[in-house]
């Protein structure tokens, strides 16, 4: 049974297969995503819709359970999630990203 987290994750991979765009998972720290979204996009001459989807570890603010005498207390906790980041362009290079670990979701206008 899969969870949300890698039902999103497979649909991002489908996704960008179907459109005929790269999905990548970022090892490094040290790339920079939107300077290699415009460096796909200007490789394949990409100057409206998807460009390519990127998936990265990160840190997260999350929670964890933390026992006490009087029982469990929810704390914040750092955590590793896999973050998807969606780039596109609509005028200008436009990155949506989603933390389907944490099932959180931003919008990041990038210019």
């Amino acid at each position: 049974v899969q969870g949300p987290a890698q039902r999103l994750k497979e649909y991002a991979r489908q996704w960008a297969e179907q459109k005929g765009r790269p999905y990548y998972y970022i090892q490094s720290k040290n790339v920079r995503k939107e300077d290699l979204a415009r460096q796909i996009a200007t490789k394949d001459g990409i100057s409206e819709g998807l460009v390519c989807v990127l998936a990265v570890t990160e840190s997260c603010l999350s929670f964890r359970l933390q026992g006490y005498k009087d029982g469990p207390h929810l704390m914040n906790a750092k955590r590793k999630c896999l973050c998807l980041y969606f780039y596109g362009y609509s005028g200008s290079i436009v990155c949506q990203g989603a933390c389907p670990d944490l099932l959180r979701r931003y919008i990041v206008n990038l210019n």
